[in-house]
């Protein structure tokens, strides 16, 4: 009977362990699941935050790469301008070229010896002439980037005169 009464005494000190742990587990459970539910509010407000964020990168890489073909366009075109200009340009020259050489040699047919040294001399001087003129046409590129500059310098100067005249006017 004693055994009987122990093990009846184990029984219910087992049973009030099983409702501890029980509890307890329940409690954990509980903890558990507010944290996942906080966890989970957590990633939909980052969620809320990032996803604009991402689209916003997103149109910025598509303008950006826009942009770039756009740039690749317009480099492609000017590389094309300046060989056309290039091409006309040789083609003006090889022209000047070609035509002083018809004159100079229906002067030379046509004439005695003493208008050929005339001739060859008009020839030289047409010759320099285009080189004269070629070289405007190459200097004309350089002056309209230097008038630009030379607008900007003026445009500092009228700016810091006006900036000097303000100043000094509150001064005096």
């Amino acid at each position: 009977m004693e055994i009987l009464k122990a093990e009846l005494a184990g029984k219910s000190l087992m049973q009030e362990q099983i409702s501890e742990l029980e509890s307890r587990l329940l409690f954990a459970q509980k903890s558990y699941i507010e944290e996942i539910e906080g966890m989970r509010s957590t990633v939909v407000e980052k969620d809320v935050i990032l996803i604009p964020k991402l689209e916003e990168h997103t149109c910025i890489i598509e303008e950006r790469d826009t942009l770039i073909q756009q740039l690749k366009k317009v480099q492609n075109d000017l590389h094309i301008a300046h060989r056309t200009i290039k091409e006309q340009f040789q083609n003006k020259k090889e022209e000047g070229g070609l035509q002083n050489e018809i004159e100079a040699n229906s002067r030379d047919v046509g004439l005695g010896t003493s208008k050929t040294t005339h001739g060859r001399i008009t020839k030289e001087k047409k010759k320099n002439n285009n080189n004269h003129m070629n070289q405007a046409l190459e200097t004309q590129i350089d002056e309209e980037a230097s008038g630009a500059m030379a607008f900007k310098f003026i445009l500092g100067v009228a700016l810091v005169s006006m900036l000097l005249g303000i100043i000094l006017g509150k001064r005096y």
